[in-house]
């Protein structure tokens, strides 16, 4: 792995790994190596942040300020290609749970459903320059994946961690990150739009199928996960493993040509219960007869109608369709026979991306 990042106008990668056995009080991570690797952007790596006291007795020194026992934490949003094998641990993170299943042949689909993620704790780490930054225990707290005609897809996951080493004391330093690689790639290594399929109809309607098939021009998925970090006496100075505080969101926001949105205006003039999936599909799997997938699916998405979509310039006029998606439902949607949002990944990986396959 190059140290080479950033400053020389090139995008660096990060490495990420679930730590098997973790203590988030006292644990040092988990050093990353081979097939651990993502290809970092420029953009939201994590921010240490540590609450501060003010002092502003009459001392001559002006205001003081001191660290706020509990409060040192890392957090942000960084963003990487979206390719098909180097995103798939921190995507399991993020939903919680994950069931594998041999398809035969070589390939393996693994399903991810909303559940709790008090046990996936991983360690994120990255070179920047010439230091290296060990984030030793992270979460996943949702995500945001986008993908638009002309351009690679972006994924950019929520981490929220208890420290950030840069004295080389950690797990990760920048000996043991330049043994960090990206994953062995598929012939198609990344996810790009014109790789997708995406169907939606009325909640109430039959299977969706061919003629159900509606042609985005811009595709945003969000998982959004609330949570919260007690502030206690046990952990220094750093904040309590974080748990789940509020209610998990996911929503999809479709960008259309106006040519293109007829049905979608009326969908939303009627507040019409919609489902959908949202289907990108890569190499074929050996000779399996199944190809590399990651498929979305929402049995219920609520449109958001609460103005009419801008119009945003002059030579191509779009709209965008935003829906609220349940994670979960007392009754089951016509043709979706499943209660609330998953995404289902088809690779060549036996082992749950949840205990590290690759």
């Amino acid at each position: 792995m190059s140290l080479t990042t950033f400053s020389q106008g090139r995008a660096a990668k990060a490495g990420y790994k679930l730590v098997t056995s973790y203590d988030w009080d006292t644990g040092t991570g988990v050093e990353l190596g081979a097939g651990d690797g993502l290809e970092l952007l420029p953009s939201g790596t994590p921010k240490t942040e540590i609450g501060a006291i003010e002092n502003q007795g009459l001392c001559g020194a002006g205001v003081q300020l001191a660290k706020l026992v509990g409060t040192e934490s890392v957090s942000g949003s960084p963003s990487f290609n979206f390719a098909y094998y180097d995103v798939r641990r921190l995507i399991m993170s993020a939903y919680g749970a994950e069931t594998v299943a041999d398809l035969t042949g070589g390939a393996y689909s693994h399903l991810a459903t909303i559940d709790e993620i008090n046990s996936n704790v991983g360690s994120f780490a990255w070179p920047d320059k010439l230091v290296a930054h060990d984030i030793e225990n992270c979460k996943v707290g949702g995500y945001e994946a986008t993908f638009e005609e002309g351009a690679l897809g972006v994924f950019k996951p929520d981490l929220l961690g208890r420290r950030e080493l840069t004295d080389g004391s950690g797990s990760n330093t920048l000996a043991t990150l330049a043994a960090v690689t990206l994953p062995t790639a598929p012939t198609t290594r990344y996810v790009l739009h014109p790789q997708f399929t995406v169907r939606m109809n009325a909640a109430s309607g039959s299977a969706l199928a061919g003629g159900d098939v509606i042609k985005p021009s811009k595709i945003t998925i969000k998982l959004e996960r609330g949570w919260a970090s007690r502030r206690t006496t046990a952990n220094g100075l750093f904040i309590d493993a974080p748990v789940g505080g509020a209610w998990i969101k996911t929503s999809l926001a479709l960008d259309f040509p106006i040519n293109e949105v007829a049905a979608h205006y009326g969908w939303m003039r009627a507040l019409t219960e919609l489902k959908c999936d949202v289907v990108a599909s890569g190499s074929a799997i050996g000779a399996s007869g199944f190809n590399d997938q990651y498929k979305w699916e929402w049995p219920l998405l609520q449109v958001d109608a609460s103005g009419w979509p801008d119009l945003n310039t002059p030579d191509l006029l779009t709209i965008t369709l935003n829906g609220e998606g349940h994670t979960a439902r007392d009754s089951l949607t016509s043709g979706m026979l499943f209660s609330g949002h998953r995404l289902t990944i088809q690779d060549n990986e036996a082992i749950s991306h949840l205990t590290n396959g690759t």
